[in-house]
């Protein structure tokens, strides 16, 4: 005859033991359970804390210092391009360099500047050394020296420094 199925065994409900302290109570609100984990997490909320007082230190100041570079620019018109930037700094400085050529220059300085100027625009090929004979050489004594005028003695003085 027919076989019967044999009937499955029904297990009996597991019980699960969950200490209260571990689950928060139903009747907690979520403010409660904030303050609960904050207190357990002291450091972690104080790190958050300063970083978070540093991060919006920073932004106060970088917004502050951009609204004054953007005030400045917006007062000049509109906002100049590169190019028109270069263009006035090398204007500026080419004014800048005629005010200087144009003021004056005490002779030594003068001296000093055309040795400067002319040592920057000759070319960086070593010179040969040329050697003079003693007959081309001026022949100086102490009794030379001290005859020449102070205006002739202060001229060779200058153009014989370099600093």
């Amino acid at each position: 005859m027919a076989d019967k199925p044999t009937p499955i065994p029904q297990a009996a409900p597991i019980q699960i033991n969950i200490p209260p302290t571990s689950s928060p109570a139903a009747t907690s609100s979520l403010w409660d359970r904030i303050s609960t984990w904050a207190s357990e997490n002291k450091a972690l909320v104080y790190s958050l804390a300063g970083v978070t007082v540093v991060v919006t230190g920073g932004a106060v100041y970088y917004y502050s210092t951009s609204k004054e570079n953007k005030s400045t620019a917006t007062a000049s018109g509109k906002k100049k391009s590169k190019k028109d930037k270069r263009k006035a700094k090398k204007d500026a400085e080419a004014g800048e360099a005629a005010k200087a050529a144009s003021e004056e220059v005490p002779p030594g300085r003068k001296r000093i500047a055309e040795v400067v100027e002319r040592l920057l625009t000759e070319s960086t090929e070593p010179k040969k050394a040329s050697v003079e004979t003693e007959e081309e050489l001026p022949q100086v004594t102490e009794e030379s020296v001290a005859s020449l005028s102070q205006e002739v003695y202060s001229t060779s003085c200058t153009s014989m420094r370099f600093i």
